[in-house]
């Protein structure tokens, strides 16, 4: 058999002429693809060339990093140029294939990308690049890829899988009509995850796929990702690694490297390299000492599992005709039957160098070179491929779980400011009501010194208009409020309507247009909408905003689907934030001595602008304009400190789950007859033990996000964000059933908040017989409430954020015999001298507080518990505040 490392003229598919030098790409002597499948049973190659190059090239594009001051928008739109770049590169007509890829970002790196061409689909991984992520590491410590089952990862990469919401949506790409194969692809600890995804999807017992369904993941430069006894042979060869033969990542793991690592980084010490930002790439806090203590550490037996195969690569010189040296490069492929053996061997140990690593680990240094440069690209149809990729965008809007949206961004600040202001004034407190009214104010006098600038034809008072009608509309609305007794008070189209959002998003962006350029047209000229990253999202330009853009918002945020929708508003809200501190930066520049290049904290550069601006130093055609704009910020510190003293605390869940019991209960009071909530409702709660004068505490009350009511889904999404605290409830059973829906919806309504409460309610009302302080029935309850945090725990629901009860607020779902004649719009029939009446009464009080004492003495929570919860998160966040 010919030796794979040997060029011959039948081996040569390509040539590549760049800067001077020739890079030869081979392939096996019958060209056959990549990989081959030994099981019988699959249809076709695990990976074709196409699909090999494919993956390379998004794990190339999934390292770009914001690391200059470009805004949110601005980063976008060059990861956007670079991908139809390499597309195009890879041969691909992107004028026919254009589609948009879903890529999600997190702290100005990528954390997944997920696209198609034709019929397969592609999910490159990088990571969640969360601290909270970094500070694991990769094989000391270990977990169940599926909970009971009985195969280990290594705890980052199994965290990964659950953070970033990736299992559900392989699984729903698997379902669409049309898409009959999925690549998964990652670099370094990216592919272990692609892995890891992959496994749980074959040995999943909850999973059933079309059998013509395909699932290939491709990892280059990975460490083993594998600790099982028995693991699965039938799909093995569906699991690709590919390692550069002087790449060390891939041999962490065995004895030999992990001696040489730790020797290496402990003489390293003073420089302070951590193991995991040396080997991965990865900005951590990852202590040396315990980089090193990993190393020693047991790490356990983990295979090397699937088909693992070497990239090589041989300089070859030569001279042209005129003499001159050219260098190429001869790339070929061998399969490591024992990687294990390779990295243990004296031709891979003593050639190492581990200061090299970052660029013998390199996607683009070590891998990149091995794509090919002449492979046959498919061509589907655009219709197909465009209808398949219209579908895995939604799937990726919805089951991709989004990072967490600081509550301090602009849009959600104003978003709360807004809807406290009328639900404070609605109770008799104007102080918010108050200052958003002065904000307003201020706005629209910037807004006309702004657009008095501004040399064309059009009146300022009509750009003016367009401007505030928006704001102008809330304040007559706010001023039409009057303090009410009668409860429950709602959000309605009489107080914040359906439209609050836009015009949040409007004014962040009319914040970010910078007013030290003086425009000879239009601003709405101006403004660039571009096709972005991820379902339907524009692209609002910094540097201007389209007159209508506000209505044009409006209507996006109105999407028919729930998940598009918000995950819309939400890249809107980031790149409105973006380019609103982006601005802040630059008045900072302009009016504060103080001020420094690295100063990129919103908040930091508000109160820098508050505290230490001088007008004096600015330009003095630019005094009066940049006075205004100080102002304006002066009103949004103002409102900031205004919601620092209000706490929400937002009650969510899907139609007839006992929400509306739920609070009555809370605040002590009976269930009463089903009435459904029309629209979200609010009041007043006042947590007992709980002293801060200034601190203003509501509940609000959802309508169920399931509704077959349009109006009450927009007004969910209105409320997106405003929660201090969240409360969500899901009807229990003895087992969990499909929540994908409900899941996504918490995970959006709660996004900013940094306490959720799940309770599982009605428990009482599942026919479970237990018996007080029963031995029996605790083990139960322990079984019931072990399973559903193992089921939420899968779907990234755990603490900290995230708290579990079991609970039953009122020991039944039957209503009290003396309140049973109440319906909506009738008075309470009620005759208290029956002595009938009395003794059902008394009956049902005694059953439904036996059933409660039953609950919470076999591990359920009471009421109380409930509350104790409640007050305690209410307590530490007022206290946090300085309320």
């Amino acid at each position: 058999m010919d030796d794979p490392h040997v060029l011959t003229g039948r081996d040569l598919t390509s040539l590549s002429w760049r800067n001077d030098k020739i890079s030869v790409y081979l392939t096996t002597l019958t060209n056959k693809p990549i990989a081959t499948c030994e099981d019988s049973t699959m249809t076709s190659t695990p990976l074709t060339d196409f699909e090999f190059s494919m993956a390379l090239v998004l794990c190339a594009l999934s390292y770009e990093k914001n690391t200059t001051d470009m805004t949110y928008s601005d980063f976008k739109k060059h990861v956007m140029d670079m991908y139809y770049t390499m597309m195009e590169e890879l041969g691909i007509d992107t004028k026919t294939y254009n589609q948009v890829p879903y890529i999600a970002y997190f702290n100005k790196k990528i954390r997944v990308i997920v696209t198609n061409h034709g019929g397969v689909g592609f999910v490159c991984i990088t990571g969640t690049n969360s601290l909270d992520q970094h500070a694991e590491n990769m094989a000391f410590h270990a977990r169940r890829i599926i909970p009971g089952g009985t195969d280990d990862a290594p705890t980052t990469y199994v965290n990964d899988v659950t953070e970033l919401g990736l299992v559900p949506l392989v699984h729903a790409m698997l379902e669409l009509d049309g898409l009959d194969k999925v690549v998964l692809c990652g670099h370094s600890r990216g592919g272990s995850v692609a892995h890891v995804v992959h496994y749980n999807l074959i040995t999943n017992p909850n999973f059933c796929f079309d059998k013509k369904k395909e699932v290939t993941s491709v990892a280059f430069g990975t460490t083993p990702f594998l600790r099982s006894e028995q693991p699965d042979l039938k799909h093995k060869d569906r699991f690709l690694t590919y390692v550069a033969e002087r790449d060390i990542v891939p041999a962490l793991f065995s004895a030999a490297v992990k001696s040489k690592t730790v020797d290496y980084v402990k003489a390293k010490h003073a420089m302070k390299i951590g193991l995991v930002r040396l080997f991965t790439d990865f900005d951590t806090a990852f202590a040396l000492e315990r980089a090193v203590e990993v190393l020693q550490g047991p790490l356990g037996e983990y295979l090397y599992y699937g088909k693992w195969t070497k990239l090589s690569h041989q300089e070859v010189i030569e001279y042209d005709r005129q003499g001159r040296k050219l260098s190429s490069f001869v790339y070929s492929q061998s399969d490591m039957d024992d990687p294990l053996s390779w990295f243990q061997s004296p031709g891979f140990l003593e050639p190492l160098d581990l200061g090299d690593v970052a660029e013998t680990h390199s996607i683009k240094k070590a891998y990149l070179p091995h794509m090919r440069q002449s492979v046959d690209v498919p061509k589907p149809s655009d219709a197909l491929t465009r209808g398949i990729h219209d579908h895995v965008q939604m799937a990726a809007a919805r089951y991709l779980v989004p990072p967490k949206i600081s509550p301090t961004l602009l849009p959600m600040l104003l978003n709360k400011a807004t809807a406290a202001a009328f639900v404070t004034k609605s109770f008799g407190v104007d102080e918010i009501s108050v200052k958003l009214a002065a904000f307003i104010a201020s706005l629209e006098e910037y807004r006309r010194v702004f657009h008095e600038r501004i040399q064309d034809e059009k009146l300022v008072d009509e750009r003016l208009r367009v401007d505030m009608d928006g704001w102008n509309k809330l304040k007559s609305r706010l001023n039409g409020i009057k303090p009410q007794e009668t409860l429950p008070n709602t959000f309605n189209d009489s107080n914040i309507t359906t439209e609050m959002n836009a015009m949040t998003i409007f004014t962040a962006n009319m914040l970010a247009e910078n007013p030290l350029e003086r425009q000879k047209k239009p601003m709405g000229k101006v403004a660039c909408i571009f096709g972005a990253i991820g379902w339907g999202v524009l692209r609002i330009a910094s540097f201007g905003i389209a007159l209508g853009m506000y209505e044009l918002v409006r209507a996006l945020g109105s999407s028919p689907d729930n998940s598009t929708a918000s995950q819309l508003r939400s890249e809107l809200y980031q790149e409105s934030a973006s380019s609103y501190q982006h601005q802040l930066g630059v008045i900072a520049k302009a009016a504060c001595p103080s001020y420094k290049s690295e100063m990129n904290d919103a908040l930091g550069l508000e109160n820098l602008l508050v505290t230490e601006s001088n007008i004096d130093q600015v330009r003095a055609e630019d005094r009066q304009v940049v006075s205004r704009y100080i102002d304006v910020i002066k009103k949004v510190v103002e409102l900031r400190r205004a919601c620092n003293n209000l706490v929400f605390i937002v009650i969510n869940g899907k139609q007839g789950v006992g929400k509306s019991w739920f609070i009555k209960a809370i605040n002590g009071q009976r269930g009463g007859p089903r009435v459904s909530t029309d629209l979200p409702e609010y009041g007043p709660y006042t947590p007992k033990g709980v002293v801060h004068p200034a601190g203003q505490v509501y509940l609000v009350d959802l309508p169920g996000g399931d509704s077959y009511n349009d109006k009450l889904r927009l007004y969910l999404r209105e409320l997106y964000g405003i929660g201090t605290i969240g409360i969500n409830l899901f009807e229990f059973d003895v087992r969990p059933q499909l929540l994908t829906d409900e899941i996504f919806a918490m995970r959006q309504m709660y996004n900013g908040c940094d306490h959720v409460l799940v309770c599982l309610n009605k428990v009482m009302s599942k026919g479970l017989a237990l018996k007080k302080d029963s031995q029996a029935s605790k083990e139960a309850i322990a079984g019931y409430l072990n399973t559903w945090r193992g089921f939420f725990s899968d779907n990234n629901v755990k603490e900290p954020k995230y708290d579990i009860m079991l609970t039953d607020m009122s020991g039944t779902s039957e209503v009290r015999p003396s309140e049973r004649s109440q319906t909506a719009g009738e008075a309470v029939q009620e005759d208290l001298d029956s002595d009938e009446d009395d003794d059902d009464c008394e009956k049902f009080d005694r059953k439904a507080q036996r059933n409660i004492e039953k609950l919470v003495s076999n591990g359920g929570a009471s009421r109380d518990q409930v509350i104790a919860w409640i007050n305690g998160k209410i307590e530490g966040i007022l206290n946090s505040r300085g309320g």
